[in-house]
């Protein structure tokens, strides 16, 4: 059986995904974001650009301990609660490169 869990009321997105170096934040405390806008910068040649999981606000940039007891960058985002990722569901073999609206880049 399958559950649906509440929406918890803050999602922190780590900032470094990948074992290259950790991408630059490119947005504040305050900004609104929308599900699957790009939120980091890459900032070397091996970085994983990271994208918002959810439609929301920006509410810190702060470093959060990860399971593994280490501290990493992270942006802390509240999901809006009555349209959390909004629009309609895109479908994987529609995604490109140059999909308007989704940081361009493959998500």
């Amino acid at each position: 059986q399958i559950t649906e869990l509440p929406l918890p009321g803050e999602l922190r997105v780590m900032l470094a995904q990948c074992i290259g170096a950790p991408p630059r934040p490119t947005v504040k405390p305050g900004d609104r974001v929308a599900c699957g806008d790009r939120i980091v910068e890459v900032t070397a040649f091996v970085s994983a650009p990271v994208h918002s999981p959810v439609n929301g606000i920006v509410k810190k940039l702060e470093p959060t301990r990860t399971p593994q007891g280490i501290w990493q960058d992270s942006i802390v985002i509240e999901p809006d609660k009555e349209n959390p990722i909004g629009g309609a569901p895109m479908h994987w073999a529609s995604i490109t490169r140059s999909s308007p609206g989704r940081g361009n880049s493959v998500i």
